[in-house]
């Protein structure tokens, strides 16, 4: 599994420090960039688009494991995970209305939740709850992910701030799903990983 942990990391920070110039350069020509205001704290534009650049990352990482992860498993988080490059880059092009945005964030956890069944439905004894039915479970999982989805976008205005959470966060993933013998779920947390830095 190590070899297949290394593989997948080196294999999706290779793939994105070739690609993110390239994308830096297409958003400063068409400029594609994020303006300073009130919330950011950059003193001159920035070119927007890196989710771009790790979503390549990941999905060549996620190919050159392909044959030992079972990353076929995976397909609908792949999935889920390009909506939601199509929304973050529709929003960086054409600042999509709030209302616009959890619309569709919520239609992507819809399409986990049923194709799936990905949803928090058990607390394992946390708060001395256990199993809880989907009628709770599903509503619970829609306010949980466009939650983090959110919190996610809005420390975006510091540069490095929320590629830095979320490097720590799949590393923690990363760390318990291979602590449960999870491979596709640990190739994804490293390719992530590895895509993110």
């Amino acid at each position: 599994m190590s070899s297949y942990i290394l593989i997948a990391f080196f294999t999706s920070l290779i793939a994105v420090t070739w690609i993110h110039p390239l994308i830096v350069k297409i958003a400063r020509d068409k400029n594609i960039v994020d303006n300073p205001n009130t919330r950011k704290l950059q003193s001159r534009p920035i070119p927007v688009l890196g989710g771009m650049a790790v979503f390549f990352g990941i999905i060549i990482g996620l190919a050159f494991t392909s044959n030992h992860s079972a990353s076929i498993s995976l397909m609908p988080i792949i999935a889920a995970m390009l909506i939601m490059l199509y929304i973050g880059t529709m929003d960086d092009i054409v600042n999509l209305s709030a209302q616009k945005r959890f619309l569709m964030e919520i239609g992507v956890i819809l399409l986990l939740i049923f194709t799936n069944n990905m949803l928090i439905d058990n607390f394992h004894g946390l708060w001395g709850v256990n199993e809880i039915s989907r009628g709770i479970a599903i509503p619970l999982t829609i306010f949980a992910a466009v939650g983090i989805i959110n919190s996610i976008n809005l420390i975006d205005g510091v540069n490095g701030l929320s590629s830095g959470y979320c490097i720590l966060a799949s590393t923690i993933f990363g760390i318990f799903f291979y602590l449960t013998d999870n491979l596709p779920m640990v190739i994804l947390a490293t390719v992530s990983v590895g895509s993110l830095i």
